[in-house]
């Protein structure tokens, strides 16, 4: 079941179309393939206008409807706190497998008031804030649980994670580390992981605790994915070639 409200934007997306003068400007391609461009004026750190098209489905372009409609006469306070669970909220839900359109709505936005100089870019760790007139340079922190050196099957068991900072624009890999993560207890992961700036995991299989704690921490899941080193898992990632199965800890 879908809201009569996902429908109305889905069908009739708003402020969908390009500004011819803004003060920022991003685009974003998310782990699924859609890209989304904003556009926002901001007036005494206050939005203004936003704007945004997209390539993605149907539900992308409500998403980028409602975060354009929320964004718009918000002081840039209240844009930092903005993320993909109101957006989430103010459809009633969304399905399961289209909660990344959120997601990649809010942070399309964000990365835009970033280009305007007047935000910074907090839904991305690692990144300095972007003055105005730049070409967007958004990294993206993509996390992979490893044990003996590969995917480990099971988020939870895993011994380290590899931590990649990709370039959105470009796909490039900029950087590429191991980290050792606290004792595994109940909610440990989910939150350390937020703390490290991480915006993607991608995984064999996790528990719906463990999803839930992710994504009130922003981060998306990328479930499904067959054991193998890391280093190819992040290329196919940026390719867009990863190929996804079932949720290991379903069986």
């Amino acid at each position: 079941m879908v809201s009569a409200a996902l429908i109305d934007h889905a069908q009739r997306p708003r402020n969908n179309f390009a500004l011819s003068n803004f003060s920022g400007r991003a685009r974003i391609t998310g782990p699924c393939g859609d890209t989304m461009e904003f556009w926002v004026q901001v007036r005494d750190n206050v939005v203004e206008q936003a704007t945004f098209t997209t390539d993605g489905c149907a539900i992308s372009h409500a998403c980028g409807s409602m975060t354009t409609c929320m964004a718009e006469g918000r002081p840039l306070t209240e844009i930092e706190e903005l993320g993909p669970e109101h957006v989430i909220n103010a459809f009633s839900g969304l399905p399961e497998d289209h909660v990344h359109c959120a997601l990649l709505s809010t942070n399309t936005l964000k990365a835009a008031c970033a280009d305007a100089g007047v935000l910074a870019v907090s839904a991305y760790a690692g990144t300095a804030e972007v003055g105005a007139g730049q070409d967007l340079g958004v990294t993206v922190r993509v996390a992979v649980p490893v044990a003996e050196g590969r995917l480990c099957p099971h988020f939870g068991h895993c011994e380290s994670f590899t931590l990649v900072d990709v370039e959105s624009g470009t796909m490039r890999v900029l950087e590429r580390r191991d980290a050792t993560p606290p004792p595994h207890e109940p909610g440990v992961l989910p939150r350390w992981l937020g703390e490290q700036g991480v915006q993607v995991v991608i995984c064999g299989g996790m528990g719906e605790q463990a999803q839930e704690l992710l994504a009130d921490e922003g981060i998306q899941v990328v479930l499904g994915v067959a054991p193998d080193i890391p280093e190819h898992l992040i290329s196919d990632y940026i390719s867009g070639k990863l190929q996804i199965g079932e949720n290991t800890c379903d069986h």
